[in-house]
């Protein structure tokens, strides 16, 4: 639309300076017939001299810029009226290599666009948008396909985009319906941001490495050294912890459970941590209080009436072996209790190992959150 409002300005522009052009030639000359000219009675002919051309060949020559003229309006008329776009056309297409070009449209769109003279925009924004005092958005982007609704590269030291909001508003609004919302491309051999030197770190940054690692800039570089990053996300990372009312998952005391009774020493057993049971029944209450997907649970283990001195250890549902232990106690007759964390496996599940000491003890493990 702004497109078709521009050319239509600059249409009506030469239209009227052609009927500029066609008016000094009718104060001049009276049109009588298709072919012939004559002064016009209240003409006053000039005192100079007539230049040296022919009658015919002046005749001639006024005809013809009378006929362009018409022929220029005429098609200008056709333009105006019969402008639609292709198919196939870009809603906006304008190269920054050449001069500088300005092009604004009505208030009511407070649509601006700005064309650097430089092949890279050094000096001046390649398109500045701006909604005004209206409620619009300052560019809306939609696309059908599967590529990309805006795609932005960045060769040089500026930003490619920059947006700005001192509004009530957000600066930037993203929707996806079906896919991801935003995509971080992740780039093959680059270092986490606290590693490279010679660049601009800004305080609110987002980058990824090579590892698929999200990273947050929380404070801003100085004299090319890194700025100071936290690690969001990535493959070795939890996800977010999510504090639950604690649910029983295992009491080794109802015969409910599977393995259940005195967990001897040097045996090891698979606790599921999905579901909350009831204290006393031991049946489930609630399904997938710790959902598909969690990567890690916060637990409180307990050691009920041991029989001797020993420990346990609490690791991954898949772990062959444990390389620390969770909870300790120091003879029979003892009732003790220990927080932690660990890893789950795929299924939801830890492994639970007895030590290699002489006592034996019921367990009992409750959790208090999980990450995904």
């Amino acid at each position: 639309m702004i497109e078709h409002t521009d050319e239509l300005t600059t249409l009506r522009a030469e239209v009227q300076a052609l009927r500029t052009d066609l008016d000094a030639l009718r104060g001049s000359t009276q049109l009588v017939g298709e072919d012939h000219v004559r002064p016009r009675a209240d003409h006053v002919p000039p005192s100079v001299d007539p230049p040296s051309v022919a009658v015919g060949e002046e005749r001639q020559s006024r005809r013809s810029m009378l006929r362009l003229a018409g022929a220029a309006a005429a098609g200008a008329a056709v333009l105006l009226v019969d402008r639609t776009p292709a198919a196939a056309d870009n809603g906006l297409t304008l190269s920054n290599a050449g001069a500088t070009t300005t092009l604004t449209s009505s208030a009511t769109t407070g649509f601006h666009f700005k064309a650097s003279d430089s092949s890279y925009a050094t000096n001046s924004e390649v398109i500045q948008v701006s909604a005004g005092t209206t409620s619009r958005h300052c560019i809306r982007a939609f696309s059908n396909n599967i590529t990309s609704t805006m795609f932005l590269k960045n060769d040089g030291i500026g930003s490619a985009l920059l947006a700005t909001s001192n509004s009530l508003g957000a600066t930037a609004t993203i929707l996806n319906n079906v896919g991801p919302t935003l995509n971080l491309a992740v780039s093959p051999g680059k270092q986490r941001p606290g590693l490279r030197t010679g660049e601009t770190h800004f305080a609110g940054g987002l980058d990824t490495d090579t590892q698929g690692d999200l990273w947050y800039c929380t404070q801003t570089s100085v004299s090319g050294a890194p700025g100071k990053w936290l690690k969001v996300a990535g493959p070795a990372v939890a996800g977010a912890f999510h504090a639950i009312n604690p649910i029983r998952v295992y009491d080794s005391r109802r015969a409910v459970y599977t393995p259940n009774g005195l967990r001897a020493p040097q045996t090891s057993f698979v606790v599921p941590v999905r579901d909350s049971h009831d204290l006393v029944s031991g049946a489930v209450v609630t399904a997938d209080v710790v959902p598909v997907g969690a990567t890690a649970v916060a637990f409180n283990v307990t050691a009920v009436a041991t029989t001797g001195t020993n420990f346990l250890a609490v690791a991954p549902g898949s772990a062959a072996s444990y390389q620390a232990s969770t909870l300790n106690w120091t003879g029979a007759g003892q009732t003790i209790a220990n927080a932690s964390i660990s890893p789950v496996d795929s299924s939801r599940q830890v492994k639970v190992f007895i030590g290699s000491g002489t006592g034996s003890t019921h367990v009992i493990i409750d959790i208090q959150g999980y990450w995904m």
